[in-house]
């Protein structure tokens, strides 16, 4: 792939097998809790949109992934201690 990811699977294709599994199985539960939601690639990293507005991203670092919540509220601070995003390990956080 040359330049910035157009889809998840773009996104996905170049990750270690082990943060592509993690992210994969994260990309399935969100289409079966919101199946009506699109996916999208929002400020380079993937995305689900629902009625035109983010409803959660999420994308991989050196030493975690991490999950973003949208425009819709929801209430993080008690795995995440107050910041905007969950970092989970790769393989026993993404159950």
């Amino acid at each position: 792939m040359s330049g910035e990811p157009k889809t998840i699977d773009e996104y996905l294709a170049p990750l270690s097998n082990e943060q592509r599994a993690a992210l994969e199985k994260l990309r399935r539960a969100i289409k079966s809790a919101a199946p009506r939601a699109e996916e999208c690639i929002s400020y380079r990293i993937p995305a689900f949109r629902l009625g035109g507005r983010i409803l959660v991203a999420f994308g991989a670092a050196a030493n975690h992934c991490a999950f973003y919540p949208g425009a819709y509220p929801i209430e993080l601070t008690d795995l995440t201690g107050g910041t905007k995003d969950v970092q989970l390990s790769l393989l026993a956080d993404v159950a």
